[in-house]
Parts: C-alpha cells; structure tokens; sequence
C-alpha cells in the first residue's frame, strides 16, 4: 500500500470556544489521546478531559507536553511548490527538471469542448511582457477541434506542489489555466512519478486543494470543487481517494460512492485514523450526516447525525467513537454526552503550570480584578505548607523561614507577624479558600506579572 512520508504539519480546523468570564477560549481541536483521556490543543497549551465528559479539562504539565508531541501521529503531509525556474514545456510534453509529468497536447474545458494546444507567436504589447517572462515566455493558441476555429490565450500559467514518498516515489499536483476565461480553466491534476513510470488523473476545471492525507487506505486529497447545477456557481467539498490496485493506481471520488450526497453538497474529510476515514456531509440542509471508509471500496452510512448549523472539528477515538467540537464544547456525538469547555487563568511558577481541576478548584478574577487561587493547591505545588484554623478563620502558610497568615474577609495580611494591607480579601467558595495570589507570593519574595495575551499569570523566584 502507498504510503506517504510523513512530514510534523500542525493543522487543524478552526473554530472559537466558550470562555470563562475571566478570559478569551482560543481555537482548538483534539490533538492526541490516551486510554481515558483526550488532550486538546488550545493556542499554545494542551490540556486533557477524560473521554466520559464528566470533568472539566486540566493543563498537563512541561514532561506530558513533549510525550504527547513526540508521540503524535500525524496524517497530514506538506508539500512544497516547485519553482518555476524548474517548470519547462518540451513538445507539449511538462516537466519538473528532467521529470516528466504530463502531456499537455489536449484539454477540454468546462463545455467539454476539445481544443488542440500550440506556441504561437508573441504578439502582445509590452504590458504583457512581465507576465510572459514568468510563465516562461509562452504564448499559446488553441484549435477548437470541433469548428476548427483558431482562439487565442492567455500565457499557459502553471503552478505545482511536490509531496516525497516513501517508497522513492513523488507526488505532484499541478494546476494549469489553460481556458479562456478564469473560472472555466483552471485544470487540475495529480502525478505520481518514478523515473519514465508516471500515473496521471484530471481532478477537473477549477479545482482548489485543500490538503493531502495518507494512511494505510492509501491517499486522501481534499479541496473544493466548483458545480454550476442551475446555472448560479456553486462551491462544494470534494474528498479524492488515490490507492493502488493489482500494482496499478486507482481513483475515487467518495461523493460519487455515496449515493445520497450530490455532486454540490458540503463534504469534508472529517476525521482519520490509521486504519478508517470519516467523511461528514449535508445531504440535507442544515444536516451534518457521517460515512466511514474502513476498507478500499467499502463506506458505510454511520448513525450519527448533526442537526445544527454549526462549523467544528471532528475526531474519532480508538473505540470508533465520533467526537465533535463546535462554539460549544466537545459532544460524543455517538454517545450523546457533552462538555462546555471553559478557560481558567493559568498559574506558571518557572517552566512548570500548577495544576487545577474541578475536585481542587480553579483560579478566577474576582470584581476588584484580583486572581484568586485555590490556596491549598496552589502553595503546596509551590513547596509551601498550609495549615487551617476552622475556629479563626485563618489560614498559615509557611515556606522556609518565612510564615504569612491569611484570615477570610479581611483585607490584609501578615508575614512573620508583619501586618501588609491589601486591596482584595481571601474568601471561601464552595468550601474552598481563595486568597489573592499576588500579595500572598509577593510576601515569599516571588515577583508576580500577568500575561494576558495568555492568561497566565507568571510566578518567579526560587
């Protein structure tokens, strides 16, 4: 089976999620899993919810970070456009360096009209001439087969991604315009190239690719494909699967094997695995259904369905099951449970983030705009002790020579029995302390700043 080197491309889908009132949620996708656990990845962090949906997510720390990226499998490739100083055209015949593509004789474009390619001479003015200089000065003609009439065009414009593989093999996708107006002639096609054997196929007029995915199924390329069914243009997603059979390479296009889903609907690869595709389409409006490939030639309708106009990422786990995350949070769509997701302030002493979860409580902005932190958590991940007297209301934290007493409601503090005025007061919620963390640290000789393009909130000091 064909297989793709695969190459560290990040790329997700795009999408915003609901926010804590402290802070903006970044975009996300799920990035990695585990037995019981899947991580996703916001802006620069990962943080990790179990798969039952029960907990909200915790930030997972430096070392969890680096596994996970190490371990990361990933689908998507990258390419590299070639440079045209490498693109030629030799008797009709194009080339990459001394690669052999594509035999460009002959195109149909989007009547279906047959027209025969040739140099002609250059005739144009002088505003041409840039133009011309990199399209590799060619002027072309062609020759309507049918009525034999002469039609000028446009220089042969040509643009080409190149994606090694691993068996020594090269993919390529070219895109030429060819016709005579923009929308009816950008010509699309994929090469596969080793030496004098070369597998070429049309993807069709006015293709634009989206991204290149491989597995053991063979090859996935995605883009948009433009359809004119009633006579007003018309975008819709298209899902090319390249695989070899009997020692030859085959092509589908995944809409054409489901019969349901018209030419012109929205269809996306939704998720991949190793061994399996999700495809989602909108059969019907506002309608999201799923389709799964687990073996050449085989796609399968999957129960669940989408009943909302809403855009996000999809993902299925190793138990089959499809998760989906929308402006909302993260639904098994399979199981039917859900989660809003929600953004905490972050804590990072040194290179190390304090973790926080739902059991221990998170860190919030209380109304004078101070964060409030979990206080046991929080100063026992930071080498401090914390002892609580139920009967004063206080709290003792020591750490070293230095001792600093907390008491609820009071807007002060004392360090070593020195007292500190405050501007905010420690409070109890939901039978947790909170204590204003920037005062507290300050009396440890830390120095507290505030990241707020990450809502981070960054301790230093030893």
């Amino acid at each position: 089976m064909l297989k793709l080197k695969r190459t560290i491309l990040v790329s997700f889908a795009v999408l915003m999620l609901v926010v804590a009132p402290s802070s903006s949620y970044g975009k996300a996708s799920i990035y990695y899993e585990s037995k019981d656990s899947l991580f996703l990845k916001q802006d620069d962090q990962i943080t990790k919810i179990n798969k039952d949906l029960k907990h909200e997510q915790e930030y997972i720390t430096k070392e969890e970070k680096e596994k996970i990226i190490n371990n990361k499998k990933n689908y998507e490739i990258e390419g590299q456009n070639v440079n045209k100083e490498d693109i030629k055209i030799v008797n009709n015949l194009l080339y990459v360096k001394n690669q052999k593509l594509l035999d460009i004789s002959e195109y149909n474009d989007y009547n279906d009209r047959f027209y025969d390619i040739y140099e002609g001479e250059n005739n144009h003015e002088d505003r041409t001439k840039e133009r011309e200089a990199s399209n590799r000065g060619r002027r072309l003609k062609l020759i309507n087969l049918g009525t034999g009439d002469y039609i000028k065009r446009e220089p042969l414009a040509i643009s080409i991604n190149k994606y090694e593989l691993e068996d020594g093999k090269e993919l390529y996708c070219v895109f030429m315009n060819v016709a005579a107006t923009p929308r009816a002639g950008i010509f699309s096609n994929i090469v596969i190239a080793e030496g004098e054997n070369v597998f070429a196929y049309e993807l069709g007029s006015d293709f634009r690719l989206s991204g290149i995915y491989s597995n053991k199924l063979g090859i996935f390329i995605t883009g948009i494909n433009s359809y004119s069914p009633t006579g007003i243009h018309t975008d819709g997603g298209c899902v090319i699967h390249v695989y070899k059979s009997n020692n030859d390479y085959k092509v589908d296009y995944i809409k054409d094997k489901i019969e349901e889903v018209y030419s012109y609907c929205k269809f996306m690869l939704a998720a991949i695995r190793e061994d399996k595709v999700i495809f989602m389409g909108e059969p019907i409006k506002d309608t999201k259904s799923f389709y799964e490939l687990n073996k050449v030639g085989n796609i399968v309708k999957r129960n669940e369905i989408i009943k909302k106009n809403s855009y996000g990422e999809c993902y299925i786990d190793d138990n089959n099951q499809i998760y989906y995350i929308d402006s909302k949070g993260v639904s098994n769509i399979t199981t039917g449970k859900f989660i809003e997701l929600r953004k905490h302030t972050r804590i990072k002493h040194g290179d190390e983030y304090i973790k926080f979860n739902s059991d221990k409580g998170y860190p919030f902005i209380d109304k004078n705009s101070r964060t409030q932190v979990p206080l046991r958590v929080t100063m026992e991940q930071l080498g401090a002790t914390v002892e609580w007297n139920q009967d004063t209301k206080k709290a003792i934290v020591t750490k070293g020579n230095t001792e600093v007493e907390v008491k609820i409601g009071e807007k002060y503090i004392f360090k070593n029995g020195v007292k500190i005025e405050s501007d905010t007061k420690a409070i109890i919620v939901n039978d947790r302390i909170y204590l204003p963390i920037r005062i507290v640290m300050e009396a440890f000789n830390q120095e507290v700043s505030f990241d707020k393009d990450t809502n981070t909130v960054v301790i230093e000091g030893k």
